[in-house]
């Protein structure tokens, strides 16, 4: 019973009037400096991620870009290319939409390289991290799959993609 205490008085709440302060114990334990990952691990870990999780990416992937497809041939009539290589689109009077074709292209490479379980491709090319972030964030609801693939949880694939996004590599 004595443990239990210990457990249950390791985390404190306390209300003051700026709020409520939250502590906690957490304890040390000394690490050993081969549990740590190296730098091929650490890539080995991310394919391992996306390659379990490259069914559902495909697939979001894939609806992404017949979502894209579909809208700029509903409004082909208004459409124009811009000096950029972009086809323009106006849609809902003043709302302006746009089909980048180097960003078409990606996903299309994108789904190429995981179909074809070229996982470290993916994670080297941060223009289809950011393609496979955007196909997930604009999936419809009823296809958003947050479960667990391969053994990794869908947290530690959102996790992945930004560490990838925000950060350079080096």
């Amino acid at each position: 019973m004595q443990n239990r205490n210990k457990t249950l008085n390791s985390f404190k709440m306390e209300h003051t009037e700026n709020g409520t302060l939250v502590s906690f114990m957490i304890p040390q334990k000394q690490l050993d400096e081969s549990q740590f990952l190296n730098e091929q691990q650490i890539k080995a870990r991310a394919c391992d991620i996306i390659g379990a999780f490259s069914p559902l990416l495909i697939a979001s992937l894939e609806r992404r870009m017949e979502a894209c497809k579909e809208k700029l041939m509903k409004n082909l009539a208004s459409a124009y290319t811009n000096e950029y290589g972009m086809q323009i689109f106006y849609k809902d009077g003043e709302r302006t939409r746009a089909f980048n074709m180097p960003s078409f292209k990606a996903m299309e490479d994108c789904v190429k390289a995981l179909k074809f379980s070229c996982f470290g491709e993916v994670i080297e090319n941060r223009v289809w991290i950011d393609q496979i972030i955007k196909a997930l964030m604009n999936d419809p609801a009823n296809y958003q799959v947050h479960d667990d693939m391969g053994g990794f949880a869908y947290s530690q694939l959102v996790s992945l993609l930004t560490e990838i996004h925000f950060f350079e590599h080096e």
